[in-house]
């Protein structure tokens, strides 16, 4: 009798680790297909953005949602800014247009696709951003690729 407890304790251990895999596997799924939905979700978002204007204005929470997020199947080139008049920093809005001719250019350019978004984050409208990125200067022009690190220019 005793052996058959044995035999029965180990068959209920084994279910249960069984249960407990099973239920593992289908836990990563579902992780996979947020992941795969949230990516998506990003893409359109970039896109609808990016339709209603070429450089797409980011503050702290939009910026740690579209650019640091992964995973991310898409690039983007971030120019970090001091547009505020008080700021006095004349070479920043230099800059800016010549970024936003850019950005058009290439919105209206052959080569257009969802790979390559274009984004600015003006100090008045994210200092977290700045702090995080270690910047105390400005114009600042940050690749961010699909995969790899920042590549600043």
């Amino acid at each position: 009798l005793i052996h058959f407890y044995k035999r029965e304790s180990r068959r209920m251990q084994f279910f249960h680790l069984f249960l407990l895999c099973c239920h593992l596997l289908v836990t990563l799924t579902d992780a996979k297909k947020d992941a795969k939905s949230s990516l998506a979700s990003r893409v359109e978002q970039l896109t609808d953005l990016s339709n209603r204007r070429p450089v797409i204005r980011l503050n702290g929470n939009r910026f740690r949602d579209l650019v640091k997020a992964s995973p991310r199947n898409y690039s983007i080139i971030v120019m970090f800014t001091a547009l505020e008049s008080g700021r006095q920093c004349a070479i920043c809005k230099q800059a800016s247009d010549e970024y936003q001719l850019v950005a058009n250019s290439y919105r209206f350019s052959p080569v257009f696709s969802n790979k390559l978004f274009f984004a600015m984050v003006d100090f008045d409208e994210g200092p977290d951003v700045f702090q995080s990125m270690k910047l105390n200067t400005a114009p600042v022009f940050i690749h961010f690729p699909e995969k790899g690190k920042p590549k600043k220019q």
